[in-house]
């Protein structure tokens, strides 16, 4: 039984990584089910044992995605806080850069980053809440989204550039951004 348990774990972890090579070429909506089992060394039946179409094969790998970027996310939110929430988020971006480029780049799923941000922006408001206690729901949910359109965006740029700013860097700035959205909301 632990045999075909690691034999599934390989063949989804080959199909995971030959994804991720063929959305950097070209659109989920372009790639077949054939250009994978050949990059991937599989045939067909085998892809078919674990999905019904490349989308559901690019669904899976957000999902793994998600759920790590969460686990790290909660972590943070339960243990003693040594280190901040940003470098946490920007350490395991780094660790991950090349899959999240490529999650967030225009070849894959568009919403991909909807769903991270969907299941992080409830925490996060509740904790803007809990600083702010005068503040509304409806106001710190405005500035999250202010803030993580422009946040997006910086991110994208930061995984893709060749001469990117070091981790440390990075969260340095991102920090500072993350400080004057507090100011904003007890501004707002």
């Amino acid at each position: 039984m632990k045999n075909t348990d690691t034999r599934v774990q390989y063949t989804k972890h080959i199909l995971f990584q030959t994804i991720i090579e063929l959305l950097k070429e070209k659109p989920i909506s372009k790639i077949t089910v054939k250009e994978i089992c050949d990059r991937a060394g599989l045939n067909r039946g085998t892809f078919y044992l674990h999905y019904d179409s490349p989308e559901a094969l690019l669904k899976d790998v957000e999902t793994a995605f998600i759920a790590e970027h969460q686990k790290k996310l909660f972590s943070f939110w339960q243990e003693d806080r040594n280190i901040s929430m940003m470098e946490i988020m920007v350490s395991f971006m780094e660790d991950n850069r090349e899959t999240l480029a490529v999650l967030m780049s225009p070849n894959a799923d568009p919403e991909f980053v909807a769903e991270i941000l969907s299941q992080t922006k409830g925490q996060i408001v509740k904790e803007w809440m809990g600083e702010f206690p005068g503040y509304s729901k409806e106001k710190c949910e405005f500035v999250f989204d202010y803030v993580v359109a422009g946040s997006t965006k910086l991110i994208s740029t930061w995984l893709n550039s060749e001469e990117r700013l070091s981790v440390k860097e990075f969260t340095n700035r991102m920090e500072r951004l993350g400080h004057y959205s507090l100011v904003a909301i007890q501004e707002f």
